[in-house]
């Protein structure tokens, strides 16, 4: 009985043992392979790799090339790793033993890549897979190699930020708004990025000027800002190239102290032209300006009369005080406007004027960022700007003056002066002293010519008609 008793107790034993042993798991008997990397930047990287046959792998990582550690150590290490999803440096990752490798991720099933984070600029990181099978609360590992696992890769190296930038303001850029700047380059860098904004430190990227958010300037060191708006700003550069783009460079202020006017276009070289039958004496000009323009600071409403008036020359002799303005033909917003003129008193040919604003609240040009109102002309700002006179508009001869016109009119011609629509039966047309006028005339209205009072030596010379019931009255003497 005793014998028999043995026997069951052993062949008990041994039936647990082939019971427990059909439930235990083995490490897989097929390794990852074919390990691959791609979008790597100086922090981040991705892997992907073939799946063997475990039920879930562990990715591995370290700086050298060396697992023979980890393999041993894996050979017999059966616990599960923390799971930190990638992320290099989470307080939770767990290195294998002592062995300098880590485990940056777990993932089970058909999945195939992971993505790592927060790595180290122009490093190279080793990665192997580890296959593994589950066995209860335990990991069997398999820990071999594959083909192409393990494989290394290299972080970008990473662009150092450009140092400065420095930035010119003194009197030459204040009065042209145009400012230098400039920064050493970066090594490996292709081109920079050249950053303006109102808001410095965290406000920096939300009040950036658009034209100068990231404003690609290509493989220079130097630039020259253009900033019209008065106020304080930040610039700071980054550096790129195809690959990686540098942190922003230390901030340079710059106070910019008056507001760029617009202006008339600089090269623009306006001229007088008359008007036809019967608008003679009537003298047309097209002004350009560098902008659109508004008569008033919100961007509204057309340049009238009371907008302009005429100066003198920048050189020879002025006629400026003798011109009228009579009309003016403007869009809002148009950089354009065409001015026609009238002269109430004698200009010889090569005579000048200019045209400029009536004052400073009478033409404004376009809102620009970071203002929110138009920016005024300002005719004392033209020695410091430019800009704020119109070139100088050259007079043709106009010595024939029709004096019952209030204000008086001149013209160039007798012809025109009895021609023209503002005279009418009755006007005196008046001749410059000792001037001589050889013309053809028809005379089709009933005026008095006459010259200069108190003097009378103006020569009329040529052939009159009259026309139907027309007169003229000679009151010179020298009349031929």
């Amino acid at each position: 009985m005793k014998r028999f008793l043995t026997c069951f107790i052993a062949t008990f034993a041994l039936l647990l043992l082939a019971v427990e042993g059909s439930f235990a798991q083995t490490a897989p008997s097929v390794q990852a392979r074919y390990v691959a990397f791609y979008n790597i930047t100086t922090s981040q990287a991705y892997a992907s790799w073939i799946n063997g046959n475990g039920t879930g792998r562990i990715v591995v990582i370290r700086t050298d090339n060396s697992w023979d550690a980890t393999n041993t150590a894996l050979a017999s290490f059966t616990s599960a790793f923390n799971d930190v999803n990638g992320n290099f440096t989470d307080g939770n990752i767990q290195q294998i033993g002592s062995t300098g490798s880590y485990v940056i991720d777990v993932v089970t099933g058909a999945t195939r890549v992971s993505g790592f984070t927060n790595l180290t600029p122009g490093t190279t990181y080793y990665v192997k897979v580890y296959e593994y099978n589950t066995n209860g609360s335990n990991r069997d590992y398999n820990n071999s190699g594959a083909t192409n696992n393990p494989r290394s890769f290299t972080t970008l190296a990473g662009l150092a930020a450009p140092d400065g930038p420095t930035i010119t303001t003194d009197d030459n850029a204040q009065n042209s708004n145009t400012f230098p700047i400039s920064w050493n380059s970066v090594t490996n860098a292709t081109g920079y990025y050249v950053n303006v904004s109102t808001g410095t430190g965290g406000t920096f990227d939300a009040n950036r000027l658009a034209e100068y958010t990231n404003l690609d300037v290509g493989n220079v060191t130097e630039w020259d800002l253009y900033l019209p708006i008065a106020g304080t700003y930040y610039i700071a550069i980054k550096a790129y190239n195809n690959s990686e783009t540098s942190a922003y460079s230390s901030e340079q202020t710059a106070n910019i102290t008056s507001s760029m006017p617009p202006k008339f276009l600089a090269g623009d070289a306006p001229s007088l032209t008359e008007q036809g039958t019967p608008n003679f004496g009537n003298f047309n000009v097209t002004l350009t300006f560098d902008q659109g323009v508004y008569a008033t600071n919100t961007g509204t409403d057309s340049l009238t009369i009371a907008d302009f008036a005429a100066y003198a020359p920048s050189s020879g002799n002025s006629a400026h005080t003798k011109v009228v303005i009579t009309t003016v033909t403007h869009t809002a917003g148009s950089n354009t406007v065409t001015l026609t003129i009238q002269f109430n008193a004698r200009v010889a040919a090569g005579d000048k004027f200019r045209i400029g604003p009536a004052d400073t609240t009478s033409v404004y040009g376009e809102i620009i960022a970071p203002s929110s109102t138009g920016i005024p002309m300002n005719t004392s700002l033209h020695t410091t700007k430019g800009g704020q006179y119109s070139a100088d508009i050259t007079c043709p001869d106009l010595s024939v003056l029709n004096t019952t016109r209030s204000p008086n009119i001149a013209f160039g011609t007798i012809q025109k002066a009895i021609d023209a629509g503002t005279t009418i039966a009755g006007d005196i047309i008046q001749l410059a002293d000792n001037t001589t006028y050889s013309e053809n005339v028809t005379v089709n209205k009933a005026v008095t010519l006459t010259d200069e009072a108190g003097q009378h030596n103006a020569i009329a010379t040529g052939t009159w008609t009259l026309g139907g019931a027309s007169t003229v009255d000679l009151s010179i003497n020298n009349l031929t």
